[in-house]
């Protein structure tokens, strides 16, 4: 992977811990994940990993879904390849609306608003996995 497509996948990384936080989750980057292997984002009882691409079929299904809620309700997608399990695709949003809000102000201080360094590329969001369980 070029630097191009680890510096877009981070930013997409800092971008949903960022969400997170701002709904008072403990969210965290796991930063030894290059190195160990594991998810890009540790949250509670979910592993999170990110994808950002240019474009991949599940946006056509979503919109189907998009249109067939008509703004009523939330389009959700379960898709299976052969051989694998089901998963289920739905919008950011609708899945931080459906786990709710949390202690938001103490969030904040445990992991501060994501601001850029402009020397080492890190953010307020850049922690690893054993920091956040410190912080627990």
């Amino acid at each position: 992977m070029g630097k191009m497509q680890r510096n877009k996948g981070a930013t997409y990384e800092r971008e949903i811990v960022h969400a997170l936080v701002e709904r008072g989750y403990l969210a965290a980057r796991n930063l030894t994940q290059t190195r160990e292997g594991g998810a890009d984002i540790i949250l509670q009882d979910f592993i999170i990993e990110c994808k950002r691409r240019a474009s991949i079929a599940i946006y056509d299904w979503l919109d189907q879904a998009t249109l067939a809620a008509k703004g009523r309700k939330r389009p959700l997608v379960v898709a299976r390849g052969d051989r694998r399990e089901s998963v289920v695709i739905l919008r950011l949003e609708d899945f931080l609306d459906l786990v709710g809000e949390r202690d938001v102000e103490n969030a904040k201080v445990l992991f501060p608003p994501v601001v850029e360094d402009d020397k080492t590329g890190t953010t307020g969001a850049d922690h690893s996995a054993s920091e956040t369980k410190a912080n627990s």
